[in-house]
């Protein structure tokens, strides 16, 4: 992962912990329409609807990292913690 995308997810990552998942899902849209299948921004964009208090969209979202990238742990976790959450 290059710097600069290092540091938009920092970026990204403190508007979420802020309350500010617009502001977030709109910086995702912009990375997603370049990468599709980037799994960092595909959780965090789950992570953001959560905090927006959009379930359905989290769940696509997490559910989208996983169908991208199967192996990964933290596309699972995050699934996994988010149905926790909602006591599913």
């Amino acid at each position: 992962m290059s710097a600069a995308n290092q540091e938009k997810y920092r970026t990204i990552a403190g508007l979420i912990k802020e309350g500010d998942a617009a502001g977030a899902l709109a910086q995702l849209d912009a990375l997603l329409n370049e990468c599709p299948d980037d799994v960092t921004a595909l959780s965090m964009t789950g992570s953001a609807h959560m905090r927006a208090g959009d379930q359905d969209k989290a769940f696509a979202s997490f559910e989208a990292a996983i169908a991208a990238h199967p192996e990964s742990f933290s596309a699972h976790a995050d699934l996994a913690f988010a149905a926790m959450k909602c006591d599913q």
